[in-house]
């Protein structure tokens, strides 16, 4: 009978298959458009998802980034700007 440190483990943790799978390739034009953008923890740098928006390429990044912020902090209202063309 093998000891516990002797059997070698057959499956994954959550944060090895996040570091297996690929990012996947963003998709953008050079102006107005349909933007796919690749979404980034602001704070970690971590991948999160895929962000779809109809609009510039720095619209679509403000767009997939806002969800971090709260409405009080600045960079909130940065990217809130970015948005609506301000």
């Amino acid at each position: 009978m093998k000891a516990a440190a002797d059997v070698e483990r057959t499956h994954l943790n959550r944060e090895e298959i996040r570091m297996a799978s690929p990012i996947p390739a963003e998709r953008v034009v050079p102006g107005v458009g349909r933007q796919i953008v690749n979404v980034f923890h602001p704070e970690t740098g971590v991948f999160v998802r895929q962000a779809r928006y109809r609009g510039t390429e720095a619209q679509a990044r403000a767009y997939g980034e806002i969800g971090f912020w709260h409405p009080s902090d600045a960079r909130w209202r940065e990217l809130r700007a970015i948005l609506y063309g301000e």
